[in-house]
């Protein structure tokens, strides 16, 4: 077994302590990891029910998550996105599809903390949807009517969202109001596109990439435009491909790969202060700090042995 100190000299990187806490999924649950002391510790567990999803608002308040119950038989009840503060009391259910069959997860926070975007997937269909939901008044609409891990742009007024082409996937923005959807990244030289992000100031989009072609034609991040960074899910084709880390300019321009990963199925957090993204999945919990260049895959060091798979969410 490997200590911290072993893990980062075989990964030749140097781990460093992070502030704040992770929240992750565990034993169907979600678990706390203290970022400084690497402690961790039970956070938020229901009677009946299985979490698949945990998000943090943007200023770290409150936690959105889904869940899915499912009864005697294993037959879907509910699914269920919920709203709580930030140390998980006062539960408050947004969204519930009931007896349905059909799931709802990835709830995401607009920037204003006032609608959460989701993925809804129907009884019997393999495609999910993007809908929003007013966290006030509980008022659902659909934004796009296939899609999966959605994300906001800073000014709320956009979202941006891995579609499926056929049998391959591309990244997409769509105004919140719904509309028609814009390609942002196809699938054209990618095994696999997912969990796109916009960059904090908005400028770029970040997502993971698993890539079929040689990597040549593309530049790598420059200093500059590595300070702007900021689940591969089942659903996904090429489940087994290695995901890596790359950006895009809202055009669809100055595609580039930003951090190696070398990654199976990796799921993303942003640090609070949107100056470093984690990244978990089955090597342990790995930072990219965003705001030095990362070559070679050096931007992306080894913090923890928080191995395993699943969404994540760095809060305080």
């Amino acid at each position: 077994m490997l200590l911290a100190g072993d893990a980062a000299i075989v990964l030749g990187v140097r781990a460093q302590p992070h502030s704040g806490a992770l929240l992750y999924l565990n034993r169907g649950g979600i678990w706390r990891l203290n970022l400084e002391t690497e402690e961790r510790q039970p956070f938020l567990q229901l009677s009946s029910g299985t979490i698949t999803h945990v998000s943090h608002s943007s200023d770290r308040t409150r936690i959105a998550y889904s869940t899915d119950i499912r009864g005697a038989g294993l037959d879907r009840v509910a699914s269920e996105i919920v709203v709580a503060t930030a140390r998980g009391n006062d539960p408050r259910v947004i969204v519930r599809e009931e007896r349905t069959g059909a799931t709802v997860e990835w709830p995401s926070w607009s920037p204003d903390g006032m609608r959460l975007s989701y993925a809804k997937t129907p009884f019997g269909s393999r495609t999910q949807r993007i809908e929003e939901v007013d966290v006030a008044t509980g008022a659902r609409n659909l934004v796009a009517d296939a899609g999966s891990s959605p994300s906001y742009s800073p000014d709320g007024e956009t979202i941006v969202f891995a579609a499926p082409v056929g049998q391959t996937w591309s990244i997409s923005t769509v105004a919140r109001q719904g509309g028609e959807p814009a390609l942002v990244v196809p699938a054209t030289g990618f095994e696999d596109l997912d969990h796109p992000l916009f960059a904090p100031i908005g400028e770029y989009i970040v997502f993971l990439a698993a890539t079929s072609v040689p990597e040549s034609p593309v530049s790598r991040a420059t200093s500059s435009q590595s300070r702007l960074i900021g689940r591969a899910p089942a659903t996904h084709p090429g489940s087994d491909a290695n995901f890596d880390l790359w950006a895009v300019r809202l055009d669809g321009t100055e595609l580039r790969k930003v951090a190696d990963l070398f990654s199976q199925q990796p799921y993303l957090a942003w640090s609070p202060d949107g100056r470093s993204l984690a990244a978990r999945d089955r090597l342990g919990l790995r930072v990219v700090d965003v705001a030095t260049e990362p070559h070679d895959g050096a931007g992306a060091r080894w913090v923890s042995g928080l191995v395993g798979s699943g969404p994540i969410s760095w809060g305080w």
